[in-house]
C-alpha cells in the first residue's frame, strides 16, 4: 500500500511541475489550472478509490491498481494523447461504461499521466522500473533495443504495446527570418530540445547531414514551451521539435502570427531518410497552424512500450480496451493525434517485439497469422 501512496503523489507532484511550466509558458494561464484541478480530482478519487470495501474487487484485480503512462512536456503532443489513453483503459469504481468489461482495462485499474522529459527519459524509466508505460519514438526505442546512440547498452526488455500515429519534424523560426533551409543554421542560435528527447537525437542526425555541428552553430537545449520563449525574445534564431501536430507551442506562436517553418529537403535529407528505417518523408498540412502553408519535412512513429516483466493478462486488457471500437468515440474527442490512432495501423514502424499481451490481443483480430510465431520471439526490424 506504502507503494500505491508513494506513486500517487509522485503523479501528482510531475502533474503539478507540468502546469507550473504550462502556466509559464505561451498561452498558458486558465488551461494550466484546469490541468491542476483535474489532478487533484485525481488525487481524490484514488484515495477514495483505496478507502473502499476490498470485498468489491475482481478476483485476480486489486481496486486501486495504478498503471503509470510517462508521457512528455505538458506543451506537446504525448501528454493529452496520455491523458485521452488513460481515459480509455481506466476501470474506476463504478464506471458504467465498464460494465461491458472489454471497455476497459482490468477492474479497479486507474491509468496516471506523467509529464516526463520524453523519448529517452521514459525508456530509462521503463528500463530501470521506475515507471510502468510510456511514449517514445520508434528511432529512438530501435537505438535502447541495440545499444546505439546515447543508450550504452541494449535495452533488450523493451516491448511494444501499439505503433500510436506518425510525427512530424518541425524546425520553427521567426516570421520573416532568412533561414529557408536546414543548410541556412550555420552560425545561428538552434534549440535541439532537452537532453534525452527523441527530438534531440533527431535533430542532431539531420544538421549533421547538413553539415551542422557546435563547431559551426550554437546549440541550445531547451524544451518546446522554452524555446518559443527564447525566440519570441531572440535568444534563438531557430528550434526542433518532433510532435504530431499541431503541437501547442507552436501553435501559440502561429496565433500571433511570430513563426514561420522550414522545410526539410534536398538530397542530404532524403539520404538520411534513406540509411533510416523508421524515418519518412511527411507534409505538415497547410493551415494546420494558422496562415501557415504545407511544408515538406521527416517523419517518425510514435510507440507505446512496456518492460517485458509486465503482468500479461493486465496489458492484453489494456490492448483490448485501446482498440475497441465502442471507444473510439474517446479518441476522437481527445487530441488531434489521438484521432489518427487506427488499430489497421498498430504494427507499423515497430521495431522491437511487441508484449505477449498485446500479441495476444493481435492475434485474435486477425492481425497476427494464426500460425506465426509469437511477436514477442521475433527479433527487431532491420
Amino acid at each position: 500500500m506504502n507503494s500505491i501512496f508513494a506513486r500517487l503523489f509522485n503523479a501528482v507532484l510531475s502533474g503539478c511541475r507540468a502546469t507550473y511550466t504550462w502556466v509559464r509558458g505561451p498561452g498558458g494561464g486558465i488551461v494550466g489550472f484546469a490541468i491542476l484541478g483535474i489532478g487533484a480530482i485525481g488525487l481524490i478519487i484514488g484515495f477514495s478509490v483505496m478507502n473502499k470495501d476490498q470485498t468489491a474487487q475482481t478476483p485476480d484485480v486489486i481496486e486501486g491498481q495504478f498503471f503509470e503512462i510517462a508521457t512528455g512536456s505538458v506543451t506537446g503532443t504525448y501528454y493529452p494523447l496520455g491523458n485521452a489513453i488513460a481515459s480509455v483503459i481506466s476501470y474506476p469504481a463504478g464506471s458504467v461504461r465498464c460494465v461491458d468489461e472489454t471497455r476497459c482495462g482490468p477492474a479497479g485499474l486507474l491509468a496516471v499521466v506523467q509529464a516526463a522529459q520524453g523519448s529517452v527519459a521514459n525508456i530509462e524509466g521503463i528500463h530501470s522500473g521506475r515507471t510502468d508505460s510510456g511514449f517514445a519514438q520508434a528511432n529512438v526505442v530501435n537505438q535502447a533495443y541495440r545499444g546505439e546512440g546515447p543508450f550504452d547498452t541494449t535495452y533488450e526488455d523493451l516491448r511494444a504495446i501499439s505503433g500510436l500515429y506518425g510525427e512530424a519534424i518541425h524546425l520553427v523560426v521567426a516570421l520573416g527570418s532568412d533561414i529557408k533551409s536546414v543548410a541556412d543554421l550555420a552560425g545561428r542560435r538552434v534549440s535541439v530540445d532537452r537532453p534525452g528527447s527523441g527530438t534531440s537525437g533527431i535533430a542532431r542526425r539531420i544538421l549533421q547531414a547538413e553539415g551542422i555541428s557546435s563547431r559551426n552553430a550554437e546549440f541550445v537545449e531547451a524544451s518546446a514551451d522554452q524555446s518559443a520563449e527564447l525566440l519570441i525574445s531572440g535568444e534563438i534564431d531557430a528550434f526542433f521539435y518532433v510532435a504530431g501536430p499541431p503541437v501547442r507551442a507552436v501553435q501559440a506562436l502561429a496565433n500571433l502570427k511570430l513563426m514561420q517553418l522550414v522545410p526539410l529537403t534536398g538530397p542530404a535529407i532524403e539520404a538520411l531518410v534513406e540509411a533510416e528505417p523508421y524515418l519518412t518523408a511527411t507534409e505538415i498540412a497547410a493551415d494546420t497552424y494558422l496562415d501557415t502553408p504545407a511544408v515538406q519535412t521527416v517523419g517518425v512513429a510514435a510507440l507505446w512500450i512496456v518492460h517485458e516483466d509486465t503482468d500479461s493478462e493486465l496489458i492484453y486488457r489494456i490492448t483490448r480496451a485501446l482498440w475497441n471500437p465502442e471507444n473510439r468515440h474517446l479518441l476522437d474527442g481527445g487530441p488531434e493525434q489521438a484521432g489518427l490512432m487506427h488499430l489497421q495501423g498498430a504494427l507499423d514502424g515497430v521495431p522491437i517485439p511487441f508484449h505477449p499481451g498485446a500479441s495476444r490481443f493481435y492475434r485474435e483480430v486477425g492481425l497476427f497469422p494464426s500460425d506465426a510465431n509469437e511477436p514477442s520471439e521475433t527479433e527487431p526490424v532491420e
